[in-house]
Parts: structure tokens; sequence; C-alpha cells
């Protein structure tokens, strides 16, 4: 007993026990952070696809999906349209001609984006088209890949780390 009437009380192996408990803490708020975060991100590449005039009839600008990962210790964010690795990385000049074809995707794109009714004439300008694609290739439009994208994102989840780590000291304080 101390001189004032107080007992001083250890705990052996604190410092594993801290461990352990500091790590689950940080999981947690590293979790919810990345699960709150999740859908303002998609909403932020979505409208940055809108801003970067990447959009048809939506089928890239709607196909943003985020999951947890490793362990729930990463975010994977990715795009499940078909044509999604194609717009971010671009087609080299050279390749294979896109195929031209009745009813396929680049006569009805030519179709519905210029405006051209008849099949015939459609299917001649996709043939132009076609044929400037495989000698010029098509120029990257990345969203994703880009780097100043990526640093918006990242800040994303540290500002609702933040957020969590501020609502665990407030309950602390209760």
């Amino acid at each position: 007993m101390d001189t004032n009437g107080s007992v001083t009380v250890t705990v052996a192996n604190w410092g594993a026990y801290q461990k352990k408990y500091t790590a689950k803490v940080i999981r947690a708020v590293r979790t919810g952070a990345m699960t709150r975060a999740a859908p303002v991100m998609l909403k932020t590449l979505e409208l940055e696809t809108i801003r970067r005039g990447i959009y048809d009839r939506g089928g890239f600008m709607e196909s943003w999906s985020a999951k947890l990962v490793e362990g729930k210790s990463a975010l994977r964010v990715s795009n499940r349209s078909v044509h999604g690795w194609n717009v971010e990385l671009g087609r080299k000049p050279g390749a294979r001609q896109p195929p031209v074809r009745v009813g396929g995707k680049l006569h009805m794109w030519v179709r519905r984006r210029l405006g051209i009714s008849d099949y015939k004439m459609a299917r001649k300008v996709a043939f132009f088209i076609a044929r400037k694609i495989a000698r010029r290739g098509i120029r990257p439009r990345k969203v994703l890949l880009d780097p100043k994208l990526q640093q918006v994102l990242a800040a994303l989840i540290l500002k609702y780390i933040d957020v969590g780590f501020d609502a665990l000291d407030r309950q602390a304080a209760e």
C-alpha cells in the first residue's frame, strides 16, 4: 500500500494486450471507413467519367464497383464494363480493325451517335471509322488510372478514417 492509501496495480504483459487490441481497433475503423467511403468514391468516379466526356449509354459510367479485399484491409475499385480496360488503356495503332457488321456494336454506335438511320450508309461509315481506329488507335481516357484521381480517392478514405477515430474518441469521453 502506498503512503496516501492507494494501491498501484500493474498488468503483466501489457504490451502484448495493447498490440493485440490496438490492431483490432485499427482494423475495425479502417473497415468501417472503407465501407462508408465506397459509395462516395463510386459517385466520384461516375461524375469524373461524365466530366471527361466518356458517356454513350452509360454502360461504362454505371459499371463502377468497390469491394473489400485482403481481410477487409483494402478496397478494390474496378469497372465491370466489357470495354472498361479499352477505355482506360486505349487501343494501339496497327491493331486489327474492329469488326463491322450490320447490327454489330460499331454499326449500332454509328446509328445511335451520328443519327444515321439507313443501315447501308451506317455500315459504310462504321467501316471508315473501324479503319481509322485500326490505323490510329484510340487514345487512353484514364479515369481510375489517373494518379491525381487516385490521390483524391485515397484522401477520401483517410477522411473517413479520421471520422471513425473521432467517433471512438467521443465514445470514450462519454
